[in-house]
Parts: C-alpha cells; sequence; structure tokens
C-alpha cells in the first residue's frame, strides 16, 4: 500500500537503483520509509528472478545497515560483507577490497539500503565519504533513507549530503510525502484482515468517517494511523462490532472537543 500510494516516487527510486545512482528518500518521522525501501528492493528482486520453471541467474541482492547502529565505517563494512558471505576478519582495507571485488566474482548487482543515514554513529563526513567511494564500485547501487531537515539532536539527509559534496553531486533525492485518504483506507482494510479473527463478517468493517478520523488522528502518517486503527480494533473486538467512528474516538480517549475540532 506503501508503493501503491505513490508510484512516481516507487518508479523514480527503482530506476536510479538500476542505473546503479545513489538514491535517497526523505520524508518526516514515521511516514514510512524503511517499509517502503523494503518493499522497493521486494519488487527490484521479484523482478529479476528468472521466469517460473525456467533456469536462470538472479540479477540483484540486497543488504540493508541500519546506520544509528554503528559507530565507524570499519563496522559498516565488516557487516556489509558478512551479509554477503564473505570473509570479514580482516582489516578495512582488506575488507573494502572483498566488496570491491563483489561484482568481478559474481554476477547479480548489489543494492545497499542505509535506513536512517544521517543518524550514523561516528564521523559522518568519513561515513559520506565512504558511501561516495562505495558508489564508484561497478554494478553497486545505494538507497539511502532518512528525514530531510534536522530535528533536535538528530541530524537530517540535507546535513548529511551538505557534509560531502562529492556525495551530494550524484545523490537523486525523492521525498515520500503524507498518505493520502484513500492510500491510508485500503492500508486500513489490509491491516484489519491481517490481524482480524476467523468471524471476519462480524466486526472487521470500518467505516469511511472512521478513516477519515484516523487520517485526521494521524496527519496522514501511516505509523501513527496503524497505533490509532489497532487500537480501535481492540475495541471493536471487545465489543463485537464493526470499526465506526465512534469506536475510533473512544479508543483513542477523544474528548468531545477533540472530535468537534477534528480530532
Amino acid at each position: 500500500s506503501f508503493v501503491n500510494a505513490q508510484p512516481s516516487v516507487f518508479e523514480s527510486l527503482k530506476q536510479e537503483i538500476k542505473e546503479g545512482r545513489v538514491a535517497v528518500l526523505t520524508g518526516e518521522f514515521g511516514v514510512g520509509k524503511s517499509t517502503f525501501c523494503r518493499q522497493l528492493i521486494s519488487e527490484l528482486e521479484r523482478e529479476s528472478l528468472p521466469p517460473h520453471g525456467q533456469i536462470g541467474q538472479i540479477r540483484h541482492v540486497s543488504v540493508f545497515i541500519r546506520a544509528s547502529a554503528y559507530e565507524s565505517v570499519t563496522e559498516v563494512l565488516r557487516s556489509i560483507v558478512l551479509e554477503l558471505g564473505l570473509d570479514a576478519k580482516r582489516d578495512r582495507a582488506h575488507l573494502f577490497h572483498e566488496l570491491n571485488s563483489w561484482p568481478e566474482n559474481h554476477q547479480e548487482s548489489l543494492i545497499v539500503v542505509v535506513d536512517d543515514a544521517s543518524e550514523f554513529g561516528g564521523d559522518i563526513v568519513e561515513f559520506g565519504e565512504f558511501i561516495r567511494a562505495v558508489s564508484d564500485i561497478n554494478r553497486i547501487s545505494l538507497l539511502l533513507d532518512g528525514v530531510w531537515e534536522a530535528r533536535g539532536k538528530r541530524r537530517g539527509i540535507k546535513h548529511f549530503l551538505a557534509a560531502t559534496p562529492a556525495l551530494e553531486s550524484r545523490a537523486s533525492l525523492a521525498e515520500l510525502k503524507h498518505m493520502s485518504e484513500r492510500a491510508m483506507e485500503q492500508m486500513l482494510k489490509e491491516r484489519i484482515l491481517r490481524v482480524s479473527s476467523t468471524d471476519k463478517k462480524r466486526w472487521t468493517l470500518i467505516s469511511r468517517k472512521a478513516v477519515s478520523r484516523i487520517h485526521k488522528i494521524s496527519k496522514g502518517i501511516p505509523r501513527e494511523a496503524l497505533k490509532a486503527a489497532d487500537k480501535a480494533l481492540k475495541e471493536a473486538a471487545r465489543r463485537g462490532c464493526s470499526i465506526s467512528d465512534e469506536i475510533v474516538c473512544e479508543a483513542n480517549n477523544l474528548g468531545f472537543w477533540r472530535r468537534v475540532l477534528g480530532g
């Protein structure tokens, strides 16, 4: 549903990755960047599978890295090498050589996904230079995600790219916006069908007013919408009824004036 909600962003990023570039996805906290990236990579890997019943090579493999979990480039490099099943018991120079040699020894292209890239725990300039160096390797694409502007102590992608001009000049940006009410309705229905009991006809329906209420509560942010929907789902299950606007309001502790003022 994230992909279906913003097909132009999906197709743009997919093309950048196929062409071996540095694709960067930005968006506010909780808007679904990580989920979007995973769905994008899954789609690329699915497309790269040989036709059913035929023998062939998979054309894409991927490695996911959460930047905030690392404090040095060597740790990141070792994690990537380990994920690829290569020898990681070496120093940094040899680790990079292992990664650099990947295209020579494999027919697949490699996609390195860096989640919350600007939240790297070490030297951000050194990390940016490392990303730039990896982008120079043939048949290795990079997909980075993170918020654009800094907030509090958290750095943004804008600062990260500015710290490494050579990387900034080759990065292609795309923004994941808040979900529309229609896209959110589809996402919520899919969620309800996945988690509801076997007696689906009795209480898994959700009214349009309930969807509108959840959209207002969440301000179009998928993560917040799912939280509100889960609360409403539990309340509907307890009562044995469908999910109405009233159920959403009560489950999310919305008082009279908050209801009147739109959540």
